[in-house]
Parts: structure tokens; sequence; C-alpha cells
């Protein structure tokens, strides 16, 4: 399939804040994507070890046209070829990785898809960077804190980070400040149960709280 949507673009060209659902279900997807753009959010991903992961996609690429022209769609938790194949088959705008694969990585770079390898380590980074990736994910980011993002980017100042894994309203501006280039927030905002049995304008009242954190003069 020949990627059209975001084609030779870098979806992460700007800050902002990358949700993530994992565990929706198909039928429920669509009302966390609206509740999420509502409140500024403009990426979504979709976790790939979510169970009917390929249906919430799709149903999110079906609504499309109801949702904010700018919003970028993609696949997270990407680790293999057949992963890769369906994100790529859905002409999805970009694939997150929990881990670095460097084969992964140079063949999204082929089909013209922004491919953000996981990285830990200062040498992971740096075969990172080696390898041809554009922006790397720090996971878990709670694992060091917001220092580590600097110490990182000292010897390798052309890398850009993009923090996931215990980012939440209380200290994502902390992350930005030292130097992260994007942030991700999954179950501490987007949590299937908590939608499922609390009230929804709690949880965009939380989401928007978290975006003004983030971009306070936005």
């Amino acid at each position: 399939m020949v990627r059209m949507h975001g084609m030779n673009s870098d979806p992460f060209a700007r800050p902002g804040v990358l949700a993530i659902f994992r565990g929706f279900q198909p039928a429920e997807v669509g009302d966390v994507a609206r509740l999420a753009c509502e409140a500024g959010f403009r990426h979504i991903e979709v976790a790939l070890n979510t169970p009917e992961a390929r249906e919430c996609l799709e149903a999110l690429l079906a609504m499309r046209p109801e949702l904010p022209p700018d919003l970028q769609l993609g696949a997270g938790t990407v680790r293999s070829h057949t992963d890769l194949d369906l994100a790529i088959s859905l002409g999805l705008d970009f694939c997150l990785s929990p881990g670095l694969n460097p084969e992964l990585l140079a063949r999204a770079r082929q089909q013209g898809l922004c491919f953000v390898p996981g990285i830990l380590t200062p040498g992971e980074a740096d075969r990172a960077l080696l390898a041809g990736a554009a922006l790397v994910k720090l996971f878990p980011a709670s694992l060091h804190g917001p220092t580590y993002i600097r110490m990182l980017k000292e010897p390798m100042q052309e890398l850009r980070v993009l923090v996931s894994g215990g980012v939440r309203a209380e200290n994502a501006r902390l992350f930005l400040e030292a130097g992260a280039d994007f942030l991700a927030v999954g179950g501490s905002l987007f949590d299937p149960r908590r939608f499922r049995t609390v009230d929804r304008a709690e949880i965009r009242r939380a989401a928007r709280d978290l975006m003004t954190r983030v971009f306070p003069n936005a």
C-alpha cells in the first residue's frame, strides 16, 4: 500500500504530547480519540499489544474526517516485521517501538514511515542515531527522571527524545525543561478501566490540565 497521509513529513516536528491507547475496544476508541482531541492532543498511538488493535486503528481511520486535520495516527509496541507490515498496510503516520531494532528502522525508512525506536542507555541512543533515527523514545523515562535527558544530550546534541513511561501532569513540564522534544502519556490518563467507570468530564478536565501545564502559553 502506498502511504499518502503525512508522507515525507515529520509527525514530531514540533513539541507535543502523544496519547497512548492500550486496552480499549474498537467500539469505544472513537470516543476516547474525540476526548483526547478536545483536550488538545494531536498524536494518537494504538499499542499493538492491545486485543483487536487492528480493528481499533481501522475504527480511527474510518472516523478521521471527523477529527482534527492535523491529527497524527500511529502504532505503538511495534516489535516485529508483522507489526510493521500492519502499520504500512494501514498507511499510518508513525510507529513506536519499546526497543531498538535497526532492521525495522531501516525498513520503515525505506517505506517513508516515521519509526521511533526505544532506547534507555547512551549506547542505545548512539546506535539509534547511527541507524538513522530522527527521534528516539526514552523508555521507561521514570527510571532516571528528567535530569537524565540533559545528560544524554550533552555528548549527542543532535539527539531528539520522546519520553514515555511515568509521564504525568505533575512532571511533564520538568521533562520538557530538561530537554525532551516530545512527551507520551498512557495509562496515567487514558486508562480503559477508568474510562468505563469515571465521569468522562473528569477525564477531559485531567487531559486539559496536563496540556495546559505542558503548554501554558498556548
